[in-house]
């Protein structure tokens, strides 16, 4: 007869036939410590389970090396041996609200028929007790008689998906290396992480594909570079992960990748830029780990992250740094430089971005700020003499900081693809579409991100699409003396900012923000607002803060200005001028009150025929729109078309309205 051990009584058990492990009862009855039931049948030689309940966690490994990682990531406590595969049961008390969980622990390194190394057994999942007999013969026995270790189900996942998820990402890189090819990239040039809260060393999520009812049953860790998801009991590798974005395999599916799925994960990650097809040059190689730094790293590197515990004493730090090697005459630029910098470490968070754009004459100091953007800002790539498919590559694979100097791009194909770049990336999920030939020649059309932050140089201003959005700074010369940039010293203190920017970033990349800025509502513009938000999160309060608002309302009358003095205002002021005929105006009425806004009539008197004074027009007619522009235009703004007078000429219906509304916009006074 089997006696259940005192120290068990918390525990309610099942019954399971002699030298069994199932238990037979339906719904699993859970009998107390002293059930004369439960006593009869072990009486009878009958095994019994142990039920977890709601305050216990029981783990079973069949496997030395879970075994190990338990017994050395978890706290001591009670023990039984299991003579089945010669491995153990932990007991720890959990407390849950689960009813029922049994969640697997599969090692997908091995054969999958030998995945499974254990489980761990919540609510009503059972372990055999220790007294009971195994069916090989052998008893269950208690080997630590500790007193319940507490922990956490947050803890005991932890431990085990981390550990899973990096036998899994080994065996890949290994695989790889096998085939010539170098798998391992940051999880992060894949999947945006800025929504992630951290717990610990993790990340943790909704799955990106299949999602979650808790919002956490996905976890990242950025160190060690695995992933795990709990739902499905998969993990692994960036490769693993590619695999399950790109829908190449289901999130449950995710093991080992070879055959086909392989394959095409593999042609996935070239084709983004996320490894390197295998070298054919021969003589010495440098090591996979110096291949994948030089490949990885077009921007300069972060060689040590460095906690960060002040940010605004970070902030002021990188201003006073800044003023060291430019000369700027409005002084609210060091402010705004310093927090468009610091929002590159977090470009994951935010919806839009606000391209840098240094307006200025040569030497006034453009390149000298491209070069202190190289050194401080995240991924700050220099565009130098790359060619606008690298450009398009390298933002697609990394979402850099693209530092741009026009005077680099040398013809104007190259011209118009970096407009068509900076133009759709400056909110989140922009892209441009280009088409590539195939491996067997066809065409193939290929969008690639464009999103990310981005600094142009240039001594014209910006262009339309680009004017309302860019973040304009006025260069002009130097006026003092400044110290010299791309010296050892220079380079060692950028060093010291980026190690400093990467603890900022660690720290706050899922850290909470608030999603409003009182600072802004003085702000009217929607767009000023809204490349104004990520400066206002990271700025410090007070002049940091008080300086960029200053800085967006100045940009703000400016675009205003802008607007009032557009050819599109002026059309307005000339439909302003004209009176309507029957609730209608004519193309050609407005084309001629447009010359006089525009000045391009000359009026001369003369005598006329029967004599008197007469007063003639005479148009340039040269320097106006067709009347089927201004009619597209018209129709453009909300004005109907329609056929004015006997001779059925173009016009639009008359709007007053809309007239006033399009007149407020772009601040016109009759």
């Amino acid at each position: 007869m089997i006696t259940i051990l005192s120290q068990l009584k918390p525990f309610r058990f099942v019954l399971v036939k002699p030298q069994g492990k199932e238990a037979f009862e339906p719904g699993l009855p859970g009998y107390g410590f002293g059930d004369p039931k439960l006593l009869q049948h072990l009486k009878e030689s009958g095994n019994y389970g142990v039920l977890a309940g709601h305050e216990y966690a029981l783990i079973d490994t069949d496997d030395p090396e879970l075994e190990a990682e338990v017994r050395a990531k978890l706290p001591a406590t009670f023990e039984v041996a299991s003579p089945g595969h010669n491995g153990t049961h932990f007991y720890y008390r959990c407390p849950t609200v689960e009813a029922s969980k049994t969640i697997p622990v599969l090692d997908k390194t091995r054969e999958k028929d030998k995945w499974n190394i254990g489980h761990v057994r919540i609510g009503n999942g059972y372990l055999i007790g220790p007294g009971s007999t195994h069916p090989n013969g052998k008893l269950y026995l208690v080997k630590q008689a500790r007193p319940f270790a507490e922990i956490t189900e947050q803890q005991i996942r932890a431990v085990l998906a981390p550990w899973l998820a990096e036998k899994l990402a080994r065996a890949e890189i290994e695989y790889g290396k096998q085939l010539g090819f170098e798998l391992s990239f940051p999880i992060e040039e894949i999947l945006n992480l800025s929504q992630f809260k951290r717990s610990g060393n993790t990340l943790q999520g909704p799955h990106p594909v299949h999602g979650s009812t808790t919002g956490t049953n996905f976890h990242v860790d950025t160190r060690k570079n695995v992933w795990y998801c709990f739902r499905c009991c998969a993990g692994g590798g960036p490769l693993q992960l590619l695999a399950v974005l790109e829908r190449v395999i289901d999130c449950d599916q995710s093991d080992q990748l070879r055959g086909e799925d392989f394959k095409r994960t593999r042609d996935i990650a070239l084709a983004k830029g996320l490894i390197e097809k295998p070298s054919k040059k021969k003589g010495k190689e440098p090591g996979p780990e110096k291949k994948r730094e030089e490949r990885r790293n077009p921007w300069k590197p972060v060689t040590s992250p460095i906690p960060c515990e002040d940010p605004a004493a970070l902030f002021n730090a990188l201003v006073e740094w800044l003023k060291r090697y430019w000369d700027f005459k409005d002084q609210r630029y060091y402010q705004l430089c310093a927090a468009w910098i610091f929002h590159t470490w977090l470009i994951e968070r935010w919806r839009s971005t606000g391209p840098l754009y240094a307006l200025g004459t040569i030497n006034s100091g453009k390149t000298i700020l491209l070069e202190c953007l190289a050194e401080t800002a995240n991924r700050g790539i220099r565009g130098g003499s790359m060619t606008v498919a690298v450009m398009f590559r390298l933002n697609d694979a990394f979402t850099p900081a693209l530092l741009i100097d026009e005077a680099q791009l040398y013809n104007r194909e190259e011209w118009a693809e970096t407009q068509a770049l900076i133009n759709e990336g400056y909110r989140k999920g922009g892209e441009v579409w280009r088409c590539e030939t195939g491996p067997e020649g066809e065409i193939i059309p290929r969008s690639y991100k464009a999103y990310g932050a981005k600094y142009f140089a240039s001594s014209s201003p910006p262009w339309s699409a680009l004017n309302s959005r860019a973040l304009t700074l006025h260069m002009s010369k130097n006026t003092r003396k400044i110290e010299e940039t791309l010296t050892p010293t220079f380079e060692a203190e950028g060093q010291q900012f980026r190690n400093l920017l990467q603890g900022y970033r660690d720290k706050y990349l899922a850290a909470p923000m608030p999603d409003e800025y009182p600072e802004l509502e003085t702000i009217k513009d929607y767009r000023t607002r809204e490349i104004g938000k990520p400066l206002i999160a990271v700025a410090p309060e007070g002049e940091p803060r008080q300086a960029i608002i200053s800085y967006l309302k100045t940009l703000e009358e400016e675009h205003q200005t802008e607007e009032e003095t557009s050819y599109e205002a002026d059309l307005i002021r000339a439909l302003d001028a004209c009176t309507p005929l029957d609730g209608k105006v004519t193309a050609r009425d407005v084309r001629d009150k447009l010359a006089d806004v525009l000045g391009e009539v000359e009026e001369t008197v003369r005598t006329g025929d029967l004599g008197g004074e007469v007063l003639v027009r005479k148009v340039n007619e040269a320097a106006l729109p067709k009347p089927r522009t201004i009619m597209g235009l018209l129709t453009t703004f909300g004005f109907r078309k329609t056929r004015c007078g006997g001779k059925s000429l173009a016009g639009v219906l008359w709007d007053q309205g809309l007239l006033d509304s399009l007149k407020q916009r772009y601040g016109v006074v009759k």
